[in-house]
This record gives structure tokens, C-alpha cells and sequence, in this order.
């Protein structure tokens, strides 16, 4: 029996500058694909993404939170690692998005072509850093239950998804995260902002509807070349359309949910174990994975970059495991 491959694609709050910068040193293919999406971004904003993403040095310690350059680097990078790994004979049988990384699931699914993803996205940035309101997310560290317990969301947040059992988003504005703040830390809870400046699924977004569903316009959707899981929609999806990529933006991110029902899937079907390949630049859906399934589930993590370093080692060894069917050694 085969391994049955899912790539993952995050969104918003895992990117940072030089992200991917050891695999577009050295990957001639990487390189090819990021210049590619490049160039595409560059006509619709005006000006190169990737000068912004490595004019500094590696290590370099900046912000990397302007919403006009970190949501079309997020879809660059992470489309062209997943062309890297199907150029390399890692075939996906599923793509899984989490919020943004939803889009980028549609581009390498053929829903969307690069281009219509591209342009997409450059244009909600643009709608976003002008017209939505001020605001943030941030990720705490501890059961679920205390969101009731807690009356987290009686400080003014909203949940914007669960992650596994212990770890959960809320988004809100910044007086109302500075109470939560407030709030977690009188019993000592762990929480960490997000590099995000907008406060993504919640009903802050509600005023923006009406424009965001005009960034779709004259675009095709086509049914998916490969099957699509949603964490919006905890299921696959084989249609899409304007109001179901405003959802992606707004709803929750039920990732939680969304792995337990493909993980149950997934034992009923003729493969012997999931591997989970997390093509985000940060790693964190793969902790997300590793966290939120029994390990007697037969499935393995793997995530290709990290903050950091050693991204080409790990590839590397992807592309080595891939050819001696090794991926579960170790895992």
C-alpha cells in the first residue's frame, strides 16, 4: 500500500521576512516559479515582491506584517513549493487550506490559473490595508473550554478558529485584545499576537463584503484538478464561488474539526498511512497535526520550512524519503 499525501497551505500570521530564501538560493526551479509569480504580483501592485522579501539579510530581525506585500509573498511562496514537490514526483492526493492558504490550494488544484490567483489576492490586499478596520489576532495556548469558561469573547473578540484541543485564535479589535490580554494573563496563560493588522474572521470584516466580492470579478472557477478540503467548511469542496472565498476570510478556521473528519476518512480508504506535508513557511500546521491527532492514527508530519533555517536540508530529505518510501521512519 501507498501513502496518501495531503499538502497544507497556511495563511496570514505564519510569514516573515526571507522566508524561503535558502530554497530560492538554491532550488533553480524555486526560483523559476517565484519569479514567475513575481512578475505577476508586479503588475498588479506596482512593484516586486520578492526586492521587499530578501533585500536583508538572513537573520535580519523586522517586521514582516504590511498586508499589501505579505499576502502575495504567502501565495507565492507557498504555490511554488508545491510546484518544486509535484515537479519532483510528490503527487498530493488532497490540498488542505487554512484562511488564505485556501487560496492558494485553488491555484495548484486548477481551480484558478497562478494569474487569476495572483491577481485576487493583490486586489484584497489593496481592500484590506485601505478600508478594514483596525484590529489583530492572536493565538493562546490552552484548552478550548476556557473560551466559555474564560468568557473570552466577552471582552469584545471573537473566536477565528481552533487549531487542536489546546490551542485556539480570536480576533478582535486592539481595545478588545488589549483586555484579553488583560484577562490571560492574570492566570498566566500563554498567548502571542499574531504579525497581523487585521482582525481576519470576524464580524469587523462584515462592511467589506460587498467590495470583497467584486475582486472576483470576470474570474472562472473551475472544478478542482485535485480534491480540496476546506477548514472553513470542515469538508471537501468541489464547487467554489465568491461567497465561499468570503467565508474562507470571515468564518472560523475549524482545522481541528477538519483533520479528525479527513483523518477518520482516511481509514477507510485503500492507503496505508496520511502524510501531512505543511508547505507554509512557518511549520505551524504541522505542530497543529502532530498535536491534534492520536498517535495511533497511522500519519506522519512533515513541514518544509521553518523560522528558523535548515529549509534545504529538509527538502532535501522529503525528496529522499519520497524516492525509498520512507516517510514514516522517524516519524
Amino acid at each position: 500500500m501507498k501513502n496518501e499525501i495531503v499538502f497544507m497551505f497556511s495563511g496570514q500570521g505564519s510569514q516573515y521576512l526571507n522566508m524561503g530564501r535558502e530554497l530560492y538560493e538554491s532550488l533553480p526551479f524555486f526560483r523559476k516559479q517565484m519569479q514567475h509569480m513575481d512578475e505577476i504580483a508586479e503588475l498588479h501592485i506596482g512593484y516586486s515582491i520578492l526586492d521587499i522579501l530578501y533585500h536583508k539579510p538572513p537573520g535580519t530581525a523586522q517586521k514582516f506584517d504590511n498586508i499589501l506585500h505579505t499576502h502575495p509573498a504567502l501565495l507565492m511562496i507557498q504555490y511554488s513549493v508545491a510546484q518544486c514537490l509535484i515537479h519532483e514526483g510528490i503527487i498530493p492526493n488532497y490540498l488542505l487550506g487554512t484562511s488564505l492558504g485556501e487560496m492558494v490550494a485553488l491555484a495548484v488544484s486548477g481551480v484558478l490559473t497562478p494569474e487569476e490567483a495572483m491577481q485576487i489576492v493583490a486586489k484584497q490586499a489593496l481592500l484590506f490595508y485601505k478600508k478594514c478596520p483596525e484590529g489583530g489576532m492572536m493565538a493562546i495556548l490552552e484548552p478550548t473550554q476556557h473560551i466559555q469558561e474564560y468568557g473570552i469573547t466577552a471582552s469584545g473578540c471573537e473566536l477565528a478558529g481552533i487549531n487542536f484541543a489546546n490551542h485556539y485564535c480570536i480576533s478582535g479589535s486592539p481595545e478588545a485584545l488589549r483586555r484579553t490580554t488583560v484577562q490571560l494573563e492574570s492566570r498566566n496563560a500563554i498567548y502571542d499576537y499574531l504579525p497581523v493588522s487585521q482582525p481576519f474572521h470576524s464580524s469587523l470584516l462584515d462592511p467589506l463584503k460587498t467590495e470583497f466580492l467584486t475582486t472576483f470579478d470576470g474570474i472562472e472557477f473551475k472544478k478542482p484538478e485535485i480534491p480540496v478540503i476546506s477548514s472553513m467548511a470542515a469538508q471537501y469542496l468541489e464547487a467554489f464561488c465568491p461567497d465561499t472565498m468570503w467565508k474562507v476570510v470571515r468564518d472560523p478556521i475549524l482545522f481541528k474539526e477538519t483533520l479528525e473528519l479527513f483523518q477518520n476518512g482516511a481509514k477507510n480508504t485503500p492507503y496505508s498511512n496520511t502524510v501531512y506535508l505543511d508547505l507554509g513557511p512557518s511549520g505551524t500546521l504541522a505542530n497543529f497535526v502532530k498535536y491534534g491527532l492520536p498517535q495511533s492514527d497511522h500519519f506522519a508530519t512533515h513541514a518544509v520550512m521553518s523560522p528558523f533555517g535548515n529549509d534545504l536540508p529538509k527538502y532535501k530529505s522529503l525528496i529522499l524519503q519520497q524516492g525509498e518510501h520512507t516517510f514514516f521512519k522517524g516519524a
